[in-house]
């Protein structure tokens, strides 16, 4: 695709190489290749979000039975419980009262209150407090796998925006296109006139070149006549002779002779 670099409105101040050679990218171009292309991967992301929003409605239709077991479960967890509680208050009423006034009961009995009613009322209680506990699992995942899920249906829709912001830019490239041959361009043309540019562009860059090499030269040439070689020769031997005065200056025994030449002088005054 065309870059911003290569609209019309900045032809105006682009450089005349540039301007052929943006120009003639409108024309080098298979725009009917590069919109099927688009079109095909438009058609895709557009099959996949479709097959997202199935797996969605299904996951909600899970989800939703998931809420309806766990409230069954709820139910029967109340309703077993308050059959224990009901047990235990016949079970310490008087006889009066159809109760068994605290006494013996037997395992089983086909008439009356027995063991093996509490223990069958207790049974389905704590198996439906496992059931509540299963349900609430399975809600926590499905409600992870339906995040999951928009997060992916959101990108797919960020990525047919972008798909579709594509397809109207080449749209208008094409557009462009169509508008310069309007206005009398011609592929073979503008690549002839391209081709002729790089050539004096190469010219101009050799005859650069061949300046810089005879600078390169005169200059030397000045720096043998001029003696510079022998200028620079000095000034490094000055300064390697500064560096060895300032390291001996730096020396311990140097130190000593100038703190005695010091006293000496002291005490002549």
């Amino acid at each position: 695709m065309i870059g911003a670099e290569c609209r019309l409105s900045h032809f105006n101040s682009l450089n005349r190489d540039i301007i052929f050679d943006c120009i003639l990218s409108y024309f080098s171009r298979n725009y009917k290749q590069e919109l099927d292309q688009l079109y095909i991967n438009k058609k895709e992301l557009i099959s996949e979000k479709s097959a997202l929003y199935e797996k969605k409605n299904k996951l909600q239709a899970q989800l939703s039975e998931a809420f309806e077991n766990k409230e069954k479960a709820y139910h029967d967890v109340n309703y077993y419980k308050d059959e224990v509680e009901s047990w235990y208050d016949k079970s310490q009423r008087t006889t009066w009262l159809f109760g068994n006034a605290g006494n013996k009961l037997p395992q089983y009995s086909l008439f009356g209150q027995s063991i093996g009613d509490l223990e069958s009322s207790k049974y389905y209680r704590d198996s439906a407090y496992n059931e509540v506990t299963e349900a609430k699992k399975l809600i926590q995942k499905l409600k992870s796998d339906q995040q999951n899920l928009n997060n992916k249906i959101k990108q797919i829709k960020n990525n047919i925006d972008d798909v579709m912001g594509k397809i109207n830019q080449v749209k208008k490239d094409r557009s462009t296109m169509y508008e310069l041959k309007d206005n009398g361009y011609i592929k073979r043309d503008l690549q002839s006139k391209l081709d002729q540019i790089s050539i004096e562009i190469n010219e101009v860059n050799l005859e650069i070149n061949n300046l810089v090499s005879q600078k390169n030269d005169y200059l030397n040439i000045e720096i043998h006549e001029k003696g510079i070689m022998n200028l620079d020769a000095q000034i490094l031997e000055i300064k390697k002779q500064k560096n060895q005065f300032i390291e001996s200056f730096d020396l311990n025994e140097n130190k000593q002779k100038r703190k005695l030449l010091h006293r000496e002088n002291w005490l002549k005054k």
